[in-house]
């Protein structure tokens, strides 16, 4: 069964981690995932709080800031 993460990465077994931008191939996901994210970093979905620039690699991150941290009304006015 192939599944891909948030970050991109694909796992085609229990031992194999595949990078979703060049394919290489990684038996661990910890080093797929440092693989990702140095040497691909501006593939990197960018998710920047517009109230106060604060930037999360998730976008589920960046809505839970905003509830916590902003009034979400805010981001409308």
């Amino acid at each position: 069964m192939i599944i891909s993460d948030e970050y991109g990465i694909t796992k085609i077994n229990d031992y194999d981690f595949a990078c979703k931008v060049c394919g290489k191939v990684y038996m661990h996901y910890s080093s797929a995932t440092r693989h990702l994210k140095e040497i691909h970093k501006e593939n990197l979905s960018n998710n920047t709080c517009q109230i106060c620039g604060r930037t999360y690699s998730r976008e589920r991150s960046l809505k839970i800031h905003i509830a916590e941290k902003h009034n979400p009304q805010q981001l409308f006015q």
